[in-house]
């Protein structure tokens, strides 16, 4: 094994802290990732909080996308003809 003449087999690279927002070290993506993460979970946390404080809950807001229609079933909706057609079609595909 090739060793240099401080002892080292790879050279000390000498990588500083401020290297990572001014060039790409290898470890620069893993960086970014960490403090991503670290500010994804601080909005999410926050987002709770606030939802805490207003009394807003998850119930309500699903009772706001839920609407009953009162629609009739698909297929009883359907003309004789059309009817027909999709029950011979799921015939074939099984």
């Amino acid at each position: 094994m090739p060793v240099t003449t401080d002892g080292y087999l790879y050279p000390l690279q000498e990588h500083q802290f401020s290297q990572l927002f001014s060039q790409l070290t290898p470890a620069t993506p893993f960086v970014f990732y960490f403090f991503g993460g670290i500010v994804f979970y601080l909005i999410v946390n926050a987002y709770r909080c606030f939802q805490k404080r207003l009394g807003i809950d998850k119930a309500s807001q699903l009772e706001e996308f839920v609407t009953i229609e009162g629609l009739d079933p698909f297929f009883t909706v359907l003309k004789n003809k059309d009817r027909e057609f999709w029950f011979r079609e799921e015939m074939v595909a099984q």
